[in-house]
């Protein structure tokens, strides 16, 4: 390859170990159009949101990499009768964590819009990524929708790039167990000030970091540097 560019340096270095030809590579990741994210933040949510009711937002598919478990888990161990987990999305493994989910406060709201799921991400409190363990993704689409909402996100993902933007930006928590998710979860729920500031940093990385009209044009630029 005359040039190198992916999503996330994790893939951009993989690929550079075998590269004999690139000075360098460029990395831009997954974005979203913050405008447009924007234009839909304000819609109303497709679900009334009841006194005292503390939403944990999840969105994505629901399939094999998704840990979705290890969040019922950490619900039945709080049985903190005030938090209800907002799940958008569909795949092969809904009916499975359907089930799984019995006789939690959990709503499956399938796929949406992704104007209504803009709206509803807005108007939760914080928000999840379950991804198992024994996963290689790095920097993926979610990611660019969570930080865009300006909610604090609980992290289960073993991505180390993702993970140090956790820590560097402190946008939420990374989480190695059902135990530090628990206690992370809970610290989020009693400390409003706490999901407000990290909320604000969340936003602040998809202003920096995530928003397509800025960082797509680097890709443009590295075509053009590779033609010459």
């Amino acid at each position: 390859a005359d040039a190198i560019c992916a999503v996330s340096d994790t893939y951009c270095q993989r690929a550079f170990k075998k590269n004999r030809k690139c000075k360098e590579t460029t990395t831009v990741f997954l974005g979203t159009e913050l405008n447009t994210f924007d234009k839909y933040a304000g819609n109303d949510p497709v679900l009334e949101k009841k006194e005292n009711e503390i939403w944990l937002g999840y969105a994505g598919t629901l399939s094999t990499s998704y840990d979705l478990p290890l969040i019922f888990e950490a619900m039945r161990k709080l049985s903190y009768s005030h938090l209800r987990l907002i799940v958008m999305g569909g795949g092969p493994k809904r009916k499975e964590f359907e089930s799984q989910a019995s006789g939690l406060n959990v709503t499956f709201l399938g796929r949406l819009e992704y104007s209504q799921m803009c709206g509803m991400l807005c108007n939760c409190d914080m928000v999840v990524n379950p991804i198992i363990r024994t996963s290689v993704a790095s920097i993926i689409n979610k990611h660019a929708d969570y930080a865009s909402c300006g909610k604090p996100v609980l992290n289960t993902q073993n991505s180390e790039e993702y993970r140090r933007l956790i820590s560097d930006y402190k946008m939420g928590f990374n989480c190695d167990s059902v135990e530090e998710l628990c206690r992370f979860l809970l610290l989020l729920i009693n400390d409003v000030s706490l999901r407000i500031t990290m909320g604000r940093n969340a936003r602040k990385c998809a202003e920096e970091l995530f928003n397509r009209t800025e960082s797509y044009s680097r890709l443009v630029q590295e075509i053009l540097k590779a033609d010459e």
